[in-house]
């Protein structure tokens, strides 16, 4: 069974093919700054700030990184979402 840890990794190395390096760095301020830091998520505002983009944008960049997430997957067979 994988763990979150695993999935993450996973997600990560899908993200490293995509076009606009902007999501990946907002998955890491994300996740991963925002773990070390509080063991909570970073907020939107936070990570709008450090990317000079506003918190609206930063949610719809990271929508786009998990729906090409999601197309990976499917494409490659390991989820069925419908």
């Amino acid at each position: 069974e994988p763990c979150f840890g695993d999935m993450y990794s996973i997600a990560i190395d899908y993200l490293n093919d995509f076009h606009d390096e902007r999501v990946i760095k907002i998955f890491n301020l994300r996740y991963e700054v925002g773990k070390q830091n509080s063991n909570k998520v970073m907020p939107w505002h936070e990570i709008g700030a450090i990317m000079q983009l506003s918190s609206q944008g930063c949610i719809n960049l990271h929508h786009t990184g998990v729906q090409f997430i999601k197309d990976k997957l499917e494409k490659e067979g390991l989820i069925n979402a419908k």
